[in-house]
């Protein structure tokens, strides 16, 4: 009797760590999507445009994103944004950044107990 309550507890503990851990997939597709503004008054303005869904292909709504940007040239300068929904499957941010140059983002998805972490470099002018 003990050693089968041993096995349950092992198998729902293997899956709340599955879960929470994030190995249930979320691919973001296509990649992300960045437009350099330029320079406009003390700031570079550029636009960050996200898409996600599954592996199979199904839109994934109701995400929650964050961008955490850095710029290694300048100590590792950061900021961190949400990035709103602006349409089924699509999330949208303006972000001012301070400086140009080689900035690294981080983008952190979570829908759930399902997560998705991806880095891509942006190029702000």
């Amino acid at each position: 009797m003990m050693i089968a309550f041993m096995v349950v507890v092992v198998g729902i503990n293997f899956t709340v760590v599955k879960y929470a851990t994030g190995t249930k997939d979320i691919e973001m597709v296509p990649d992300p999507v960045f437009y350099s503004e330029g320079k406009q008054g003390d700031s570079y303005k550029g636009r960050l445009r996200l898409s996600y869904k599954t592996k199979s292909g199904k839109v994934l709504k109701g995400m929650r994103i964050i961008a955490v940007f850095a710029l290694p040239s300048r100590n590792n300068l950061t900021f961190e944004h949400r990035v709103p929904k602006i349409d089924d499957g699509v999330y949208e941010t303006s972000v001012d950044f301070p400086y140009p140059g080689q900035w690294e983002v981080r983008l952190y998805a979570s829908k759930g107990l399902a997560n998705s972490e991806s880095i891509m470099d942006l190029d702000v002018k």
